[in-house]
């Protein structure tokens, strides 16, 4: 083989512009799985042709050839296509003129992409047939060519459609950067808010490689174009004249054209490798790439090599790891003057019928001794003076208790037993727990109420004009 690198290169591109499938299959982007799908589609078919013609222009797998040469016509619109299509939902994304993508928005956009991505493309490889003269060539080392005749309407049908999509490209992805760059303090939000798969660098990476696919794509297409035409374009006649011996198969050794033809041959044949390589380049070392990646490396080592493989930790199971037990200090309750607190007790519901009051016995108490109650009888009124408090009910309350006793509480565990006893009070009718406060806005004039907090808000209006 002459040139070996070739064959070599472009299988290698196939295989690189695969890697980055899953993730864009996951997140549904029709449009960068079309190129992907065009570019490996590509790659197989230089690489093929380059090894079957390599050294010859032998006339031979005729199925092959037509088909191949179809699909470098539709190739031809489909990546331009693609790539507009990736900028265009880049731009509407951005842009908030969509607060968020619904079903409909994103199976209307799904339909819209597949239509440019393969629709379009089918219709070209249809029209070729107007301005197709044979049945295609076969040249020396590259292999099977689409035959063209090249006239005014071959202009119109094979290269401005391509250079249309490349300048419709352009604009989309300006106007994808003045978004980013007008809004980039909140576009991470923004970009969240939209109900997309797309992140911050993912999005600028999908900006940059559609703008240099498009730069190097189209600058070629100018020069094919520049090529073909500028000896003279062919007057199309009519469909007789034109597609007269419509099933001739030309061959064309290399040798027959000068040196700087056949270098820009060869330049043509590393076109679709060396997007394959860009493409990979922007996103075979991205996040996702890389979970996709230990993923794999992951299978191979628990189905293949039979080795015992961890699972993957979640990013906030290390958050939630277990921290030593807290250690209790010792807490000593003592001289308590429920004159001097001006919190309420804990709430708990009364009975109507029996009302009683908990106390503990003067004696003080340690961990594991047994802890006694003492019930009031509220019917007694010799030995407890009891009365329903209503205001101040909280130093009332507390007023038939002789001692005041003592808690020790210890860090030991489990807790002691038997637990503390629960302490009943009476609660007036009309006290409500949680209840927030009342306010009452007054106007100047009004007097406050003797019992009332006057709270003054002063509140200022601030106006920006924007030019």
């Amino acid at each position: 083989m002459r040139y070996p690198v070739f064959p070599v290169g472009a299988f290698f591109a196939a295989l690189l512009v695969l890697i980055p499938l899953p993730a864009h299959w996951r997140s549904r982007n029709v449009a960068t799985v079309s190129i992907i799908f065009w570019l490996f589609i590509m790659d197989i078919i230089d690489g093929v042709n380059t090894i079957v013609w390599d050294s010859n222009v032998t006339r031979h797998l005729f199925v092959w050839c037509d088909i191949t040469t179809k699909l470098t016509i539709g190739a031809s619109v489909a990546l331009p296509a693609a790539t507009m299509c990736v900028c265009r939902n880049l731009e509407l994304v951005a842009s908030g003129r969509v607060a968020r993508l619904t079903h409909h928005d994103k199976r209307r956009k799904m339909l819209f992409d597949l239509g440019m991505c393969f629709g379009l493309p089918a219709l070209i490889m249809v029209l070729h047939y107007i301005v197709q003269g044979h049945r295609f060539d076969i040249l020396e080392f590259v292999g099977c060519l689409p035959a063209t005749y090249y006239s005014i309407p071959a202009v119109f049908i094979i290269w401005f459609p391509p250079l249309l999509l490349s300048v419709l490209t352009s604009i989309y992805a300006a106007l994808a950067l003045h978004h980013f760059f007008r809004q980039r303090l909140t576009f991470a939000m923004q970009l969240k808010n939209s109900n997309s798969a797309l992140s911050t660098g993912r999005y600028l990476r999908l900006v940059a490689m559609s703008i240099l696919q498009i730069v190097w794509q189209t600058s070629l297409t100018a020069l094919t174009m520049y090529d073909n035409i500028s000896p003279g374009l062919r007057p199309w006649t009519n469909w007789a004249d034109v597609h007269s011996d419509f099933g001739r198969v030309d061959t064309i050794p290399l040798g027959v054209y000068p040196v700087s033809y056949q270098r820009q041959f060869f330049l043509f044949l590393w076109v679709m490798p060396v997007s394959s390589f860009i493409f990979f380049v922007f996103f075979g070392f991205g996040e996702e790439a890389i979970k996709d990646y230990k993923n794999a490396v992951r299978w191979i080592r628990r189905e293949v090599l039979r080795q015992k493989v961890d699972e993957p930790r979640s990013p906030l199971e290390g958050s939630f790891l277990k921290s030593p037990r807290p250690t209790l200090n010792p807490v000593s309750f003592s001289s308590y003057d429920a004159k001097d607190d001006c919190t309420l007790p804990a709430y708990s519901p009364s009975s109507t019928t029996d009302r009683t009051l908990a106390g503990f016995e003067k004696e003080k108490f340690g961990i594991g001794e047994k802890i006694t109650t003492m019930p009031l009888d509220m019917s007694s009124s010799s030995d407890h003076e009891y009365s329903r408090p209503r205001h101040n009910y909280a130093s009332s309350s507390f007023s038939s208790i002789a001692s005041s006793p003592q808690i020790y509480i210890s860090d030991a565990y489990p807790p002691p037993s038997p637990p503390a006893p629960v302490v009943s009070l009476p609660v007036p009718a009309y006290h409500r727990p949680f209840s927030p406060p009342t306010v009452c806005p007054l106007s100047p004039s009004d007097p406050p109420p003797s019992d009332a907090l006057r709270v003054t808000v002063l509140t200022r209006t601030e106006v920006e004009h924007m030019v």
